[in-house]
């Protein structure tokens, strides 16, 4: 009976103590304790009793290691009263290195995920990185960019659709660009989904989603604000947030700023020198010189002006699904 509450009484000790050290390490591991430089005082008995903990550890030189008798030695260790502490120092140890094992195991698996999950233009596909970087560089066109624009590489890095929106925004009133993108084409941009789902409907990304701000769409932009403020949002909220409206132009200067305004976000995507830019540039400069011949063309036929920036949203389609 006495040897058994001894044994008890050494085991909660034992697991006290060792709980102790588990705190000790994790707290070192957090680095919440700050390491601390030591030396052995030069004494000695500080030198027996290191020489007795090397060898109640299995810790020789090798000047005084010795060939011993493997018989005599498991007999010696089981009527030495110090073999429960060499066996329960070397549990102790093998225990430690397995935590500090598991410690980098976690780290290292943590930074995977990291890796995996970055943020930005990263986190893309593949095809949507080729055809953005495809679709950037300068003239003569004949290489792809090595990264996206300045812009871009920020505005894909939001967390967040509403984030990524505030950003956009902010840039084009810094830019003096008239428009103010909705929410479904902010995220069309913010995934990169610059193609139609089907190639003779616009969709996401198009000419027809760029209109100038005016009195007729503000109660527009207001709902779209409010819908953005709210904490709880209604799934019939969510369909008028997420819905996009055709603006057709009504006029050569409508079809001027729709122009204009998509050459804007082309420009920071793809950048100012690059075919898409160039590209809506050259057809902006063209409708306003040839405004003339563009109204005499939509008094013959009153969806002129519609089938003309359909050509233009389309041609900017098949460029890109060939990047």
């Amino acid at each position: 009976m006495e040897n058994q509450e001894t044994n008890k009484e050494e085991k909660y000790i034992f697991a006290e103590e060792f709980f102790h050290i588990l705190q000790f390490c994790q707290l070192c591991h957090t680095k919440q304790v700050p390491p601390v430089l030591y030396t052995l005082v030069d004494t000695l008995s500080v030198k027996n009793w290191l020489s007795s903990v090397q060898v109640s550890l299995g810790i020789f030189s090798s000047k005084t290691a010795k060939r011993g008798f493997p018989e005599n030695s498991l007999i010696d260790q089981e009527d030495n009263p110090s073999s429960k502490v060499l066996k329960t120092d070397e549990h102790l140890i093998n225990t430690m290195l397995k935590i500090h094992e598991s410690f980098d195991n976690n780290i290292s698996k943590a930074n995977r995920e990291k890796e995996e999950k970055e943020p930005g233009f990263k986190r893309l596909e593949i095809h949507k990185k080729n055809l953005i970087l495809n679709a950037s560089p300068s003239p003569l066109f004949d290489q792809q960019a090595d990264e996206p624009t300045e812009f871009y590489q920020y505005f894909l890095q939001k967390k967040t659709q509403f984030k990524a929106k505030e950003f956009f925004v902010h840039r084009l009133q810094i830019d003096n660009i008239s428009f103010h993108p909705s929410s479904s084409f902010t995220n069309c941009l913010w995934n990169s989904d610059f193609l139609w789902l089907t190639p003779d409907f616009p969709s996401g990304l198009s000419i027809f989603f760029c209109p100038e701000i005016s009195s007729l769409n503000s109660f527009e932009l207001e709902r779209d604000r409010n819908l953005a403020l709210v904490d709880k949002i209604k799934q019939t909220d969510i369909e008028k947030l997420t819905k996009e409206k055709f603006s057709f132009p009504d006029s050569v200067m409508d079809m001027v700023w729709l122009t204009q305004n998509f050459h804007a976000i082309l420009s920071l995507c793809f950048g100012p020198n690059s075919h898409s830019a160039k590209f809506l540039k050259d057809w902006g400069n063209h409708l306003y010189s040839n405004h003339l011949l563009y109204k005499s063309q939509q008094a013959s036929n009153n969806s002129f002006f519609t089938q003309v920036l359909f050509c233009i949203d389309r041609a900017l389609q098949i460029h890109w699904r060939s990047c």
